[in-house]
């Protein structure tokens, strides 16, 4: 039984991640020992007597899920990234000595992310010469709008190059990420391969009843964030509501922006129009897609966004801006347009409406179980797994 040990940059329940975990109690159930590693930094703006005690530096060592997880409670320090950053490596660094003290020294690593735990890959390497494999998710890395762009800051440069250059595999959930993540590696032979993410195909099955009389019904499933794009989406569906006024928008999930998206929408006189279901569950999110002639994504950046492959699997087609990659959402699964344009997604969304009848929903679910489901993705998991512990062996 091959031993991996898992280096997340971010891991449930506090700070999202929860497919990571669902990533892992899959490949524990194929037959492999996993355990993680997890420096969870909380806000000091959250600070009290109570979690002063419970969360100071704390360390647990839990069975989570059936994963083995080493986790320390610590704090994270609000405009002071660098200084953050350069202590949650310590950290972490700490907790894998702990890991290897009382587990053994596994086989491999596969970190999560290059910002930040490329950086605890590459020393953890260099100090126990154990190899590591990268899983890139952040949508950043798509590098497409100022949005993205806007979010590397000058100095991540460096320990970027520093955390990718000795890295044995990367692996971007699609090929739009993969130019951004190749610029920090000019000189290096370090293997690329996509691996998008996965979708549970039996959960995300449509029943292909007829749908309801309206077909002009488009579903997004998002946090309300400026990252998400809905502010422009919102402005682009007033202009298509004048042609087709009959058409709607569900829009599930919560966030920041939920305010002044609402008064966006009260603006255009778009009540009967959009609707804001808030966060729903996976049972919830599958209701609507059955319901829905189009799954709609505005991002600004995305890695790959999970509900896009629900969407397929439900034999739903995409519009997605370009931050999607085209490997991802084809011709025959969707409509991609530029992104961080009103005009663009005007034009997706008529284009959506006038071409929906060509889409073949047969034909998408068939493409989401030979791409995304368990089986597919793991078994290109495991082949990387075996390819660098082939070269370590040799």
């Amino acid at each position: 039984m091959k031993h991996i040990l898992v280096i997340p940059s971010w891991y449930p329940p506090y700070d999202g991640g929860s497919f990571f975990r669902k990533r892992w109690e899959e490949m524990k159930s194929r037959g492999w020992k996993v355990g993680i590693v997890y420096v969870e930094q909380r806000s000091v703006r959250n600070l009290n007597v109570k979690s002063l005690f419970t969360s100071f530096f704390k360390v647990t060592a839990n069975n989570e899920n059936g994963l083995f997880v080493i986790r320390m409670h610590a704090w994270s320090l609000p405009k002071l990234a660098r200084l953050q950053q350069k202590l949650w490596v310590i950290l972490m660094m700490k907790l894998v000595k702990r890991y290897i003290n009382e587990k053994g020294k596994p086989d491999l690593m596969h970190v999560h992310s290059a910002i930040w735990g490329s950086i605890v890959g590459r020393k953890v390497k260099g100090r126990y010469n154990i190899p590591y494999v990268l899983s890139e998710h952040r949508g950043r890395f798509t590098d497409q709008t100022k949005f993205a762009k806007s979010l590397f800051q000058p100095w991540y440069d460096s320990l970027l190059k520093y955390g990718l250059e000795n890295t044995d595999y990367i692996l971007p959930l699609s090929k739009v990420m993969e130019p951004k993540l190749k610029s920090y590696l000019p000189k290096s032979n370090t293997k690329f391969k996509v691996i998008p993410n996965i979708v549970d195909i039996d959960f995300f099955k449509p029943s292909f009843k007829k749908k309801p009389a309206l077909e002009r019904r488009f579903l997004l499933v998002a946090g309300l964030t400026p990252v998400k794009g809905v502010h422009l989406l919102i402005h682009a569906f007033s202009r298509i509501i004048k042609m087709y006024p009959d058409t709607l928008l569900t829009i599930i999930g919560d966030g920041q922006d939920r305010k002044a998206l609402e008064k966006l929408v009260s603006f255009y006189s778009l009540k009967h129009n959009v609707i804001f279901l808030g966060a729903q569950s996976h049972y919830q999110v599958k209701q609507e897609l059955e319901q829905s002639s189009f799954l709609v994504l505005a991002s600004l950046a995305e890695g790959h966004p999970n509900v896009s492959c629900e969407a397929m699997a439900m034999g739903v087609p995409v519009l997605t801006t370009s931050v999607v990659s085209e490997d991802i959402v084809t011709s025959d699964t969707g409509i991609i347009v530029g992104p961080d344009s009103i005009d663009e997604l005007e034009k997706g969304l008529i284009k959506a409406i006038q071409t929906r009848g060509h889409f073949d929903s047969i034909k998408i679910r068939k493409f989401a179980i030979k791409n995304f489901s368990y089986d597919i993705v793991f078994n290109q998991i495991e082949s990387v797994y075996n390819d660098v512990l082939k070269d370590y062996e040799n």
